[in-house]
């Protein structure tokens, strides 16, 4: 069927501390990517700091695929704050959410605030956007870092966890039928930093069954460069199935996993039980396999990954076809300023999954190693052309040498190489980006682009090219606690062409798309199979399906 009194240090001040400090030094190797901004362009910086805008790079447009920029169009000018906040809030936070609020049928967007009250606008279907958060008890002020949507209760519809920066409590709205209420403290997920006196940077959530039970645990990463008992942790929430508590130590997660960005859920090594991967700064990127009782064990080293110095964004999906899960992270590259502060900057990795939970380094044969100072990153075919293309966020508003990167998108010839076309497809907008999702601006079926950025508006790109193409969307709906089927795996057979893709609900930086799968076809216009592995290893086959629509699998 188908649907329609301690000293506090800001990120800035930290630059000072990359060679060791006597109250609070980070860990060996650095603060992240934060590097001599003494140097800015002409232009001079705004208030507070902050590098200006910059105009979008111009170059020969390619006439195959474009993508326009129509926020302000869309109604999502003047909507984000600029000022940098006392946990400088700014710099590291901003991601996005994709869901159908109201049931239309159309993608909508929730835009949590670094400073500034949350957002969530309703897609009109005409290319314009509403704000009605006010009206469904979502606009909290702030500092907002990253969120999830997911199924609490099980009861069908979507209730919302939003990670909160500064010296805040995490926030839990649950849906009821009049709109969302605040209940984080109910539940067990409140989770305040873990010194009422040092700012809390927790910038990444996934939802998955950790334990195998059936519901949706949570995997919340904290960034932070202090050592101590002081300091915040990354943590594993187990749902009890009405409140949540802390698994972390008692998984065997390391608790004192500062550094974390962006947390995910997936099976790498195909044993029915999920494993976690963890994209994190100072060379503290993990891979975590699960023993199938609760518990997990770090595997990093004998895996082949981890290699990324400065890990932040993160992809988990089958980049080479090959029916295995690969791991795209990026990190900064620069063989120039990295080596005084923050150690090798040696730039983005991709994994590739040999399908037993090992990995070999594919990244410069695929060519992804250059993409700046990269944050957040999603994997989609925007060209429908039937193989996944990567695109990540790039930029960093207080460092010169990286202020006006702009967006990288790695097309995948499908010949096992990518080739970076932003310019030429109207991606070229510089800024300190972070989050981003991919979703259906039109309801057309070719995959938008909506861009959370620190310090300027959100950028909206209209994807012009792909609708020549044939498509198939396709989301999942079963009773119980995981009625969206977080976890499950679903192969397309299109003449003989196989394509797999995973329903997650991971940040590639603070931003998890929706809990649905999208395949472009290319050239095939004859109906699909679509084949169903249910999370708990069961399986579905629908055949003869019709292209360029959006399926709906029950059980």
């Amino acid at each position: 069927m188908t649907w329609g009194g301690v000293r506090r240090w800001s990120l800035i001040g930290l630059v000072a501390l990359a060679c060791g400090g006597d109250d609070g030094s980070p860990v060996d190797g650095g603060v992240d990517s934060f590097v001599d901004a003494s140097d800015p362009p002409d232009e001079g910086p705004r208030d507070g700091g902050i590098l200006p805008d910059a105009p979008p790079i111009e170059c020969d447009p390619d006439p195959a695929v474009q993508f326009v920029e129509v926020g302000s169009a869309a109604g999502l000018s003047g909507v984000l704050a600029r000022e940098m906040g006392e946990c400088d809030d700014a710099l590291v936070g901003g991601g996005a959410l994709v869901l159908d609020i109201d049931g239309d049928g159309l993608d909508d967007l929730f835009y949590p605030q670094p400073q500034g009250r949350d957002r969530l606008f309703r897609n009109r279907g005409d290319g314009t956007f509403e704000d009605v958060a006010p009206e469904l008890g979502l606009d909290h002020d702030g500092p907002s870092a990253a969120a999830v949507f997911f199924d609490l209760e099980g009861d069908g519809d979507s209730d919302l966890y939003v990670t909160m920066g500064g010296r805040a409590s995490n926030r839990l709205y649950v849906r009821g039928p009049d709109g969302f209420t605040e209940e984080a403290a109910a539940w067990g997920l409140d989770l305040p930093p873990f010194s009422p006196f040092l700012c809390s940077y927790q910038l990444g959530v996934a939802a998955g069954d950790a334990d195998g039970d059936g519901d949706l645990d949570l995997m919340i990463a904290s960034w932070e460069p202090f050592e101590g008992p002081a300091s915040d942790r990354t943590r594993l929430m187990i749902n009890q199935g009405g409140v949540f508590t802390d698994g972390t130590e008692a998984a065997g997660i390391d608790p004192n996993g500062r550094a974390g960005f962006s947390p995910a859920f997936a099976d790498v090594n195909g044993d029915g039980v999920m494993d976690i991967a963890i994209a994190a700064d100072w060379g503290r990127s993990r891979l975590y396999l699960g023993n199938g009782d609760g518990t997990f064990r770090d595997v990093t080293e004998t895996a082949g990954v981890g290699t990324d110095e400065n890990g932040m964004g993160s992809v988990l999906e089958d980049l080479d076809q090959d029916g295995d899960l690969d791991w795209f992270v990026t990190s900064i590259f620069n063989d120039v300023s990295c080596d005084e502060l923050i150690g090798e900057c040696t730039g983005n990795r991709l994994y590739l999954g040999e399908g037993d939970g090992t990995f070999v380094d594919g990244t410069d044969a695929f060519g992804v190693r250059d993409g700046g100072w990269g944050w957040g990153a999603i994997a989609i075919d925007f060209d429908h052309d039937g193989d996944l293309d990567l695109l990540h966020e790039n930029g960093q508003g207080l460092v010169g040498a990286y202020w006006d990167d702009p967006l990288r998108l790695f097309r995948n010839d499908g010949e096992m190489r990518f080739r970076e076309i932003a310019c030429a497809y109207g991606l070229a907008f510089p800024g300190a980006d972070k989050g981003l999702v991919p979703f259906d601006l039109e309801g057309d079926g070719d995959l938008d682009l909506f861009v959370a950025r620190s310090f300027a508006d959100p950028l909206l790109f209209r994807n012009d090219g792909a609708d020549t193409r044939a498509w198939l969307r396709v989301r999942l709906q079963q009773s119980g606690a995981n009625p969206s089927g977080v976890g499950a795996t679903i192969t397309i057979d299109a003449g003989g062409s196989l394509q797999t893709r995973r329903i997650h609900l991971n940040p590639g930086y603070g931003s998890p798309a929706a809990p649905e799968a999208h395949f472009g076809l290319g050239d095939h216009e004859g109906p699909v199979d679509v084949q169903v592995r249910w999370p708990d290893g069961s399986e579905q086959t629908v055949v003869d399906v019709g292209v360029r629509q959006r399926l709906l699998i029950e059980r």
